[in-house]
């Protein structure tokens, strides 16, 4: 039986190492998207970008998981595999199911969830103004 995963494929006792590295890694750039977009004028059309581009970056590059045909193996999504192999590009060695997939979910989850979270949270003045000096 496949190692049993909870929240973003990690199990609980791997949490504290989550919150040590993970959450810098994305509340980093979340926070990073989010200024260059404000001090930029973009609004959400240049958060959405930014966070497509963090999140290409994120699951071709960083975690690798975008060319990683085995990534899924022993976890509770390993039978998903069988529905990338049927998007797979095989020159370019990625599936374009889990391409949007991966990528979508850093859109949705990592950047602009965040992002539209705190802001909700402080006046409409500071949502437009950059937070960082």
């Amino acid at each position: 039986m496949g190692r049993r995963m909870l929240l973003g494929g990690f199990v609980v006792t791997d949490y504290p190492l989550v919150l040590i590295f993970l959450s810098p890694l994305y509340g980093g750039a979340a926070l990073l998207v989010r200024e260059t977009a404000r001090r930029t004028g973009g609004g959400w059309p240049a958060i959405v970008l930014l966070a497509a581009a963090f999140g290409v970056v994120q699951a071709g590059l960083v975690d690798q998981s975008l060319f990683n045909t085995g990534f899924l193996d022993d976890t509770e999504c390993a039978e998903f595999d069988s529905a990338a192999a049927q998007t797979r590009v095989p020159v370019l060695g990625f599936s374009v199911g889990q391409a949007f997939d991966y990528v979508g979910n850093h859109v949705a989850l990592s950047i602009c969830a965040p992002i539209a979270i705190v802001e909700s949270l402080v006046s409409l003045h500071r949502r437009q103004q950059p937070w960082l000096r």
